[in-house]
């Protein structure tokens, strides 16, 4: 995986999403540790659309291969996955958040090569969400 230091995306980039704003502001009600958790899942998914034309990111787990840290506002993954056209992808990123304003203050990923299924039970990944209820 190469490391890829991104700009986050501005508050004036999230406000053109509105699909994206919604979550955010319903973030910043959660507590602490979840908080930076949907913060950084969210900017990650964002940050790879981005990056990678054809990458859809519906799905994101920091924990799935390896426990990550969260210290402060930030949170280390070393570990993650994420699922785009029902497939899982490795992820490591580092995302710094002020919880308060709802601002991630740094970002940076490397997103690496499809996860083999024969791993996706063994880590709780699953191929999609079910029906919805």
């Amino acid at each position: 995986m190469r490391w890829c230091k991104r700009p986050s995306c501005s508050p004036a980039v999230r406000s053109a999403i509105p699909a994206a704003e919604r979550p955010r502001r319903r973030c910043a009600s959660f507590p602490v540790t979840n908080a930076i958790y949907s913060f950084a899942g969210l900017e990650a998914m964002e940050q790879l659309r981005r990056s990678r034309p054809g990458i859809s990111p519906d799905a994101i787990a920091p924990y799935a291969m390896a426990p990550e840290k969260v210290r402060g506002g930030s949170i280390d993954v070393e570990g993650g996955a994420f699922r785009s056209g029902r497939m899982w992808y490795a992820i490591r990123f580092h995302c710094e958040v002020d919880i308060a304003s709802g601002v991630v203050r740094s970002f940076a990923f490397a997103a690496g090569d499809p996860i083999p299924r024969n791993l996706w039970q063994d880590h709780n990944l699953v191929a999609d969400d079910g029906p919805a209820d």
